[in-house]
């Protein structure tokens, strides 16, 4: 679900539907831990869950190569791979190098933003109860 039209609109994504559970709605209000199905790939004989369009990661469509001449790495942006000139994010936390993933910064500091947003709200609601 999308929480919004515009290009810099975040991805709202639901929570399991148990009390107190911080994971991801898979099928039917339900994360994994707590009973929802994954779809399994429709390839005979395959077990993998499927990614996309009924098929898992090996027999589902095939990812964009890289437009470099000889190269068979995946495009990553702009049709180039990594070594072949697509730019990577940085984190756009200070003296952080790694690469950006979710909202501009690395996997660590978006959790640890998470966290802290999470923290700041519960005490929030906890102040208003007072």
């Amino acid at each position: 679900t999308s929480s919004g039209g515009s290009s810099g609109s975040t991805r709202v994504r639901r929570k399991c539907t148990i009390d107190g559970c911080p994971n991801r709605v898979v099928q039917g209000g339900l994360c994994i831990s707590h009973g929802a199905k994954r779809k399994q790939c429709t390839h005979p004989g395959c077990t993998k869950n499927v990614k996309k369009a009924g098929l898992c990661s090996s027999h589902g469509p095939a990812r964009k190569k890289c437009e470099a001449e000889g190269c068979t790495r995946v495009a990553v942006r702009g049709g180039k791979c990594i070594r072949h000139g697509a730019k990577r994010r940085s984190c756009a936390v200070p003296d952080c190098t790694k690469q950006a993933v979710i909202l501009g910064m690395c996997k660590r500091h978006h959790d640890q933003y998470q966290r802290d947003k999470k923290l700041e709200e519960e005490t929030r609601s906890l102040m208003q109860m007072k």
